[in-house]
């Protein structure tokens, strides 16, 4: 049903006033007011809707700064509080229009602040879990005021006014950055420069059009058109006087946002473990997810894989296959590969030599050298890469003036860059760790080179092949190449940023563009669906005809890993459990703006793959290992289930003469720092 809205703009005070008392007797309440014109003759356009429940409301108009904070605090003393203020007119001498309601709480509202005050007291509100109710710009060109009205985020939405006093080639640049990223304007204000404060969230809420710099008439037409189509002025706003006035508009279908509901989607075969299923929805509940999927190994065998979705009723349910950028969790599959060629005495190109934990970068990847390398950069070997102890820079978006003129840039481009940048410590040192994305860029290259392969996910073939992996692909960074089996992305904070996609680095939503995934490779730039990333955990466990490598180098990795430290060849962290049986346990972490990921295995134990599609900074302690969800699974009596066949691979060959038996694993103290809440760009991936 159409919202019923009766809207006018245009109008004198004495003409606003009859038209507010027809409408306020016939059932209608303000939804947008806004006061504009010259401050001795004010304008006033104006939106109100009837609502099945009918509230008080009480608007006031024509007040200078003196007058309007008065009415402020006499109508906060009763209880009620703005829920509508507009300005016009000089920083010195403005006129305010506003609109109260009856609240339990009177919300914070300010005027007269300056563009810095604005943007801060918006952020420190957004940290304090309230969101922007209404703002407002007036004062002169080069002297801007601002307005806010601040209110709860009960339903935790991400939102921005980033674009608080924008140009109108910005304003266009930030939307068209925002709404590829899954955003909407939910709030616009024409400014005294003729520019537009916009303020985005992440909520659906039916159709939508976006208008501005809109004369009268320009106004009027597209009320005129849109009005039979449903959508409706829901956000008015105008500055400037007669025939030079200009409009902002929001028209929508719906005033509310769409509501989200829970489904879950689980593999053929699959029992519903409620204990596992809560642990997943306390999370995506504490941090207002919209998607996640679980894959749950027992020693070999997959024996759970479920998809979880909370959200509007359009939204595309995530399923166990559904592809999630993994970030850091690529270097798992990096480190594997690597073992996997020295499994095989794969030979450097062109070379008798073999290659080994420490064969030398330079020589492995010789064709980065373009020039003097810098000190120390002929003593990085694959050893040190992998132990991130290289001193190789942690991390490389593809942007740096220095690195190339025009954009994108390619991943030999940014290898060649590497080697003109001083190290950070000199190789080898384990007391200087550094969580390098570029090093393990580095090593998929040498994987790539050695296997013949274009790039780096050509170079992981044999790896996926072996493993009979088909859900692994490289990650594609920019929204309008979205495959539709990949995971929507909403990226908390949700703002835009410079891409360093395309020339110019145009704005794009953040977590579509800051980074470029697809050079960064096995730093970071794999995307794959939990099944099959659970399938490389489950190869961990194979003691017997292991197609993804001999027991031998397989047991090396985990020993070498084990025996070193911080971010050891792959993961965040590997242990021994069981020394007599070689069994091990170990976690790696993957975070993004846009999403997290993180994987514990056990070898003969539980192993857990759990992905999320945004940033989750409140709510239980998931990484790593999520207790409660693994005391769930190991508790559960799985049978003899495997669900691998069901998603195209094969069951695991098994000797069932030498058993690997499950031990629980205790919580540990570790937090990779990538897996932390981050504000703003990650420090690691």
């Amino acid at each position: 049903m159409a919202l019923d809205i009766v809207a006018w703009h245009d109008r004198t005070t004495a003409d606003h006033q009859i038209q507010l008392n027809n409408a306020a007797a016939a059932g209608y309440r303000t939804i947008s007011l806004c006061v504009y014109g010259d401050r001795n003759d004010p304008r006033y356009a104006a939106s109100m809707i009837k609502r099945a429940a009918l509230v008080g409301e009480r608007q006031f108009f024509g007040l200078d700064a003196a007058a309007w904070q008065a009415k402020f605090n006499e109508m906060a003393a009763q209880g009620w509080g703005p829920e509508i203020v507009s300005a016009m007119g000089p920083a010195n001498n403005p006129v305010f229009a506003a609109c109260f309601i009856q609240t339990g709480s009177i919300p914070l509202t300010r005027h007269g602040m300056t563009a810095g005050d604005f943007d801060a007291l918006n952020k420190a509100q957004m940290t304090a879990g309230n969101i922007l109710r209404w703002a407002d710009v007036y004062g002169n060109p080069g002297d801007l005021r601002f307005i806010g009205v601040w209110v709860a985020n009960t339903d935790k939405r991400a939102w921005n006014c980033d674009g608080f006093a924008d140009s109108l080639a910005t304003v266009q640049a930030r939307f068209n950055a925002l709404v590829s990223g899954f955003a909407r304007p939910v709030h616009m204000a024409t400014t005294p420069e003729m520019g537009n404060l916009v303020m985005y969230d992440d909520s659906t809420g039916g159709q939508w059009d976006a208008r501005d710099n809109m004369t009268s008439a320009e106004y009027q037409t597209r009320f005129n058109t849109l009005y039979p189509q449903g959508l409706r002025p829901v956000r008015v706003s105008a500055q400037g006087t007669g025939g030079n006035a200009r409009f902002s508009a929001i028209f929508a279908t719906r005033e509310d946002s769409d509501a989200r509901t829970l489904r879950m989607s689980g593999a053929s075969g699959s029992s519903a473990v409620a204990a596992i299923d809560d642990a997943m929805v306390a999370v995506m509940t504490a941090n207002m997810l919209r998607g996640a999927s679980l894959a749950i190994v027992h020693g070999t065998r997959l024996v759970y894989a479920k998809g979880y979705t909370m959200a509007e009723a359009g939204y595309p349910d995530v399923q166990p296959t559904t592809f999630f950028r993994q970030a850091s969790v690529s270097k798992m599959f990096t480190a594997a590969a690597i073992y996997q060629l020295i499994d095989e005495g794969a030979h450097l190109p062109g070379s008798t030599l073999v290659l080994a934990l420490d064969t030398h970068l330079a020589t492995a990847l010789p064709n980065i050298a373009n020039g003097p390398p810098v000190a120390h950069w002929n003593d990085i070997t694959i050893r040190h890469l992998l132990e991130m102890t290289s001193g190789v820079t942690a991390n490389i978006l593809g942007s740096d003036p220095g690195m190339s003129p025009t954009l994108p840039v390619n991943a030999m481009t940014m290898a060649q860059w590497l080697y003109r940048q001083p190290l950070t410590n000199t190789p080898g040192d384990k007391t200087k760790v550094v969580y390098s994305n570029a090093g393990y860029m580095l090593l998929g290259m040498v994987v790539a080179r050695i296997r013949g392969a274009a790039n780096y996910i050509g170079g992981i073939g044999p790896l996926l092949n072996k493993l009979q992996m088909t859900r692994v692909r490289s990650a594609v960074t920019l929204a309008s190449g979205q495959p539709a089996d990949e995971v929507r992305y909403h990226s908390r904070p949700l703002t835009a940023l410079p891409s360093v996609m395309a020339v110019g680095q145009p704005l794009c939503a953040l977590g579509y563009g800051e980074w470029n995934l697809e050079d960064i490779g096995g730093g970071g730039g794999l995307s794959a669906a939990a099944t099959d990333v659970a399938r490389l955990l489950a190869a961990l466990s194979v003691t017997y005809q292991n197609p993804m490598m001999s027991l031998a180098t397989l047991q090396s990795w985990m020993a070498n890993a084990a025996g070193n430290g911080a971010y050891p060849h792959g993961f965040d962290d590997v242990f021994v459990t069981d020394a007599a049986n070689h069994l091990y346990a170990g976690d790696k972490g993957g975070s993004m703006t846009t999403s997290q990921n993180g994987v514990h295995f056990e070898t003969g134990g539980i192993s857990t793959v759990i992905c999320w599609n945004g940033m989750t900074p409140t709510g239980p302690n998931w990484f790593s290992p999520y207790q409660v969800l693994t005391d769930a699974a190991r508790n559960h009596d799985w049978g003899t289930t495997d669900l691998f066949p069901t998603f195209g691979m094969p069951a695991f060959p098994v000797l069932r003469l030498k058993p690997l038996p499950p031990r629980p694993i205790p919580p540990r103290k570790l937090v990779a720092p990538h897996m932390l809440p981050q504000n703003g760009l990650p420090k690691n991936m």
